[in-house]
Order: structure tokens, then sequence, then C-alpha cells
């Protein structure tokens, strides 16, 4: 993969970040960094490795779901600084 100045400025605009030039270069240094480890990791011969599937063989135990203790509407939405049809809301956050 080539890591060059148009992608670094993708991933900021992406990410909503503003860089200066020298943390551009820098973040590029780190993503080739990154890109290498991978590529060597995919050069290891895992034909006879079975696959995990969990980090340990412990099995979740859940208990049952009971509502108690629960605050009416009107008192959950005196903390709210608006609201629409019982719905909270907020700012939007996701640019186009």
């Amino acid at each position: 993969m080539n890591i060059d100045d148009e992608l670094i400025l993708r991933l900021e605009n992406l990410s909503m970040l503003n860089l200066t030039e020298e943390e551009r270069q820098q973040i590029k240094v780190d993503l080739s960094k990154m890109i290498d480890m991978v590529s060597t990791l995919s050069k290891i011969d895992t034909e006879n490795v079975t696959p995990l599937k969990h980090v340990n063989n412990h099995e979740q135990v859940l208990r049952e779901d009971i509502v108690d203790n629960m605050l009416p509407n009107e008192k959950v939405f005196l903390n709210s600084a608006d609201n629409i049809n019982r719905y909270f809301t907020v700012p939007k956050v996701i640019k186009q």
C-alpha cells in the first residue's frame, strides 16, 4: 500500500483532525511501520494452526433481565436539554 500525502489528508479529513505538517510526516512513518508489520505477519505459515475462536474457554453466564427501579419519564426528561416525543435529542455529529 502506498502511503502518500493524499492518503494522509484523506485520513485527516475522515477523522476530523487538523494536523501539522510535522504530524503528517510522523503518521506516514507510523503507518508504514504498521503495514510492514502486518506484511511480516502474512508471511508466517499458519497452515496447521487451528483458528482461535475465543481467548479463553469460559462460558458466559447471563442473569435474567429483570426491570427494576425505573424512573418515570417525567423525571428522566427533566435532566434533558431537549426532547421530542419522549426521545432525547442531540446535536448532529456526522458530516455529509
